[in-house]
């Protein structure tokens, strides 16, 4: 399986030309090694050095070792910046140089930094190259016997398949993980691994399985002193008593979660606990505070970049335009966070707001609108279930 996906031209293709095109021709006079590539594949007995002086311009040797020091610290702006935006940028550049010079990058990297890289395909939502560098990192680190970086890429890929939808798998790939984490006695991973489980049985609708897999998560991270992953715990029982309606009750667990999070300065979580004591105020029919909190959560998420939380805001202040009888508001707020779930990729996000404009088309008695955004919606479900069912 090839590392990544696209044209494979590279200052190395060009080299080729030197070899006289003989298959079976090396140059050795450096020190790295790598497979010549031509016309997308590499040929048996093929391999040129990057330092060669004979035949290979020590400009473009310079050039490639410029170019991957840029991308390294690409990658390490994308694991420190809290913008969502920049980090996301970081990401793109991130993997697009380490497409370029995937040759380098297959040789030269270890199995964590290829989840880096990895890391940032999938945060630019290149998911089919993420999921090619994950398996890259999953073989290096099998052929090491590091157990701790074979569970570290099978979680990851099960985050790249949920973030494709496909929840079947990623169930399968967390489980996998997960018991990789309990051999080896990686709490933190096997926390990760439950609370990600946790996520998928709430989004079936299993709220006692969630609620028990969130538990045992949060059990762990107090266990290991992780507050960051305590809060997380925290956030997802909350959401399983508001899906009950408990209403005291995911109030209570959200503004523990909130504590924490501004305490440890987590801008981005805060907008979430935000977010859903918005909700809580909304199903209590107060849809002045409602408003407020919805507010506050999106100021924070267009502060950090966060273009899908920004979605969600902009939603949710569209549904209690709805309850206020403003149409027209609800209207625009609804097809600007339409815009922004279509940009960044998310179909299950769009799918919901395009339910939500049907709801306001209706609710104009405008059947026809109504129609068109639930089939459009229903199209997009449709979609995302016989993934699931492909995979059963």
């Amino acid at each position: 399986m090839t590392l990544f996906l696209g044209p494979r031209r590279s200052v190395v293709s060009d080299f080729r030309q030197q070899v006289n095109g003989d298959k079976n021709t090396q140059i050795h006079s450096g020190r790295d090694t790598i497979a010549a590539i031509g016309d997308g594949a590499m040929s048996a007995g093929e391999s040129i050095t990057i330092n060669n002086i004979q035949g290979i311009d020590p400009i473009e040797h310079a050039k490639v070792l410029s170019q991957t020091k840029r991308l390294e610290d690409k990658l390490n702006q994308m694991k420190h910046e809290t913008d969502e935006y920049r980090k996301k940028l970081a990401a793109m550049d991130a993997s697009k140089l380490a497409e370029k010079f995937h040759w380098y990058v297959d040789r030269k990297f270890d199995g964590w930094k290829l989840i880096e890289v990895g890391d940032a395909a999938r945060i630019a939502g290149r998911l089919e190259v993420a999921e090619g560098v994950y398996q890259q990192a999953l073989r290096k680190f099998r052929s090491e016997a590091n157990r701790f970086g074979e569970a570290r890429s099978i979680n990851q890929l099960g985050n790249t398949a949920w973030n494709r939808g496909d929840l079947v798998e990623a169930t399968k790939l967390f489980i996998k993980s997960m018991g990789i984490s309990r051999k080896i006695g990686d709490r933190k991973g096997e926390a990760a691994s439950l609370n990600n489980l946790g996520n998928i049985a709430f989004g079936r609708g299993d709220l006692d399985e969630a609620e028990r897999l969130h538990r045992e998560s949060m059990a762990i991270e107090r266990e290991v002193g992780n507050r960051l992953g305590v809060a997380g715990s925290l956030n997802n029982l909350g959401n399983i008593a508001l899906s009950r309606g408990d209403l005291d009750e995911a109030e209570l667990l959200h503004r523990e979660s909130l504590a924490i999070r501004r305490e440890i300065g987590n801008r981005p979580g805060e907008a979430i606990s935000l977010h859903n004591l918005g909700r809580i105020e909304q199903a209590r029919g107060d849809l002045d505070e409602a408003e407020r909190l919805h507010r506050e959560s999106l100021a924070i998420r267009r502060e950090v970049g966060n273009r899908l939380g920004v979605a969600g805001s902009l939603n949710n202040l569209g549904n209690i335009a709805v309850e206020r009888g403003d149409l027209e508001e609800a209207e625009r707020l609804h097809k600007e966070a339409l815009e922004i779930a279509r940009e960044v990729g998310s179909r299950p996000w769009e799918a919901a707001v395009l339910n939500n404009l049907g709801d306001v088309a209706k609710a104009r008695n405008d059947d026809e609108a109504a129609s068109k955004y639930n089939d459009l919606a229903k199209a997009i479900r449709l979609e995302i279930d016989l993934k699931e069912d492909s995979e059963e």
